[in-house]
């Protein structure tokens, strides 16, 4: 979807916690990336799970999702390893970026909801403490000291690929999509456009979901061979 106007430079996100209590975030409209993991999430393997998203003009161009290869220590463990994907394919992307003709002058935020996390990978040195992920982390000090990405502290409610590391409530997921696809960016109702597209229909459904607050059942056995994927990959390997 391309916007009828020229845009902002960012383009908010927001969450109501309470009635009348609202947090807002405003994600910058040049190329950017979130990170998030979930600690142990894999109840077999207790792998942590992480989830990458890259967003232009605030609208998903790139979702990643996988499970960690190996075993994260803590929370902070897991974050630091999403974050190392997301500097890992920050750097083919930049490059595709020069090549498609948009100059990167500037570093590539990374949106990122752990505090310790970035202390970590911001402190410039390898202490004691992180030493099981040394290499990860000095290769992220030394991306971000050449300039090519920079955390930036968000909340884990506005964190986009939050839906990509756990199974959030169906308004949540939905609101993050809605805000991932660029819904912002769609065409009046009422409108032709908007008729082709039937946009109230969309509409129609993100509202039934967010305005039910009916507990829903859920057939487990759907989900039965949710690892299959991943345990293959791994039998594979070895």
């Amino acid at each position: 979807m391309y916007p009828r106007k020229k845009i902002k430079g960012y383009r908010p996100i927001t969450f109501e916690t309470e009635p009348g209590k609202v947090i807002e975030h405003l994600i910058t409209n040049e190329p950017c990336l979130g990170a998030d993991a979930d600690h142990a999430r894999d109840i077999k393997t207790r792998k942590s799970i992480s989830c990458i998203k890259g967003f232009i003009n605030g609208v998903l161009v790139v979702w990643i999702m996988q499970k960690q290869t190996c075993m994260a220590a803590h929370s902070i463990d897991a974050e630091a390893r999403a974050y190392y994907t997301a500097m890992q394919y920050n750097k083919y992307w930049r490059m595709i970026l020069e090549f498609m003709g948009k100059r990167m002058t500037q570093p590539t935020t990374i949106y990122e909801d752990n505090q310790p996390c970035i202390d970590i990978i911001m402190a410039g040195q390898i202490t004691k403490l992180v030493k099981h992920i040394a290499i990860p982390v000095a290769m992220i000090n030394e991306d971000i000291a050449a300039g090519n990405n920079k955390p930036s502290k968000i909340d884990e409610k506005l964190n986009a690929p939050d839906n990509g590391t756990k199974p959030n409530p169906s308004s949540t997921f939905h609101r993050f999509f809605q805000f991932c696809r660029g819904q912002i960016f769609y065409p009046p109702p009422g409108s032709e456009h908007g008729k082709l597209l039937q946009v109230h229909l969309v509409n129609q459904r993100i509202n039934e979901v967010e305005n039910d607050k009916q507990p829903r059942l859920i057939n487990l056995e759907h989900y039965d061979d949710l690892n299959q994927v991943f345990e293959n990959k791994d039998e594979k390997k070895k």
